[in-house]
């Protein structure tokens, strides 16, 4: 994927403003994003900023770009990305960011994978979501739960929505009242 990166990012030209990469240690960046850095920023991380093509020196196991969010934006975005590869464009509802993940890559992936490992039906998983990425949980699963907080692409889909949000305790709450039974 390193290379396919910054062959990626050498084609956006001026359609990309800002561009962020992570793995388990390390952030890759062109620009100070107080916005991403506020979820991807941990104590500890080695931080590197500079331009992408001269700085990223590992495979990413994240990558997240602020963009012009124009239509026109959006369609060279899509055909960059997914001309020649099994990487996809995954753009933000409410911010004018996208992530690339790879095809067949989810979250609802690795919850069929844990609850089949385990032996848990399906059927007794509740997903929890807030975003675009949550989709396909919030869809696949019987108990899909979207927070308050919500984008509106997983608010139009779940199949409940949390009295409170997730900077409220709302999975928490959620929880205790409704699988707990507590007041």
């Amino acid at each position: 994927m390193f290379l396919k990166i910054l062959e990626f990012c050498s084609k956006f030209g001026d359609s990309v403003i800002s561009i962020m990469c992570e793995n388990e240690d390390t952030i890759w960046t062109n620009a100070d994003d107080e916005f991403l850095f506020s979820f991807y920023r941990k104590d500890g991380m080695n931080v590197k900023i500079d331009e992408i093509s001269k700085i990223l020196d590992n495979d990413p196991i994240t990558f997240i770009a602020k963009y012009n969010d124009t239509p026109e934006n959006r369609e060279k975005i899509v055909k960059i990305i997914e001309t020649d590869t099994n990487i996809r464009v995954r753009f933000w509802d409410s911010d004018n960011y996208f992530e690339l993940y790879y095809e067949g890559v989810s979250k609802f992936h690795s919850i069929v994978d844990v609850a089949s490992s385990l032996g848990f039906d399906l059927d007794h998983i509740f997903a929890f979501g807030d975003a675009d990425n949550d989709v396909e949980i919030i869809t696949n699963c019987k108990h899909g739960i979207a927070m308050k907080n919500s984008s509106t692409a997983l608010l139009n889909i779940a199949k409940e929505v949390t009295e409170f949000t997730n900077n409220e305790d709302g999975v928490a709450k959620y929880i205790q009242k409704y699988i707990l039974k507590e007041d």
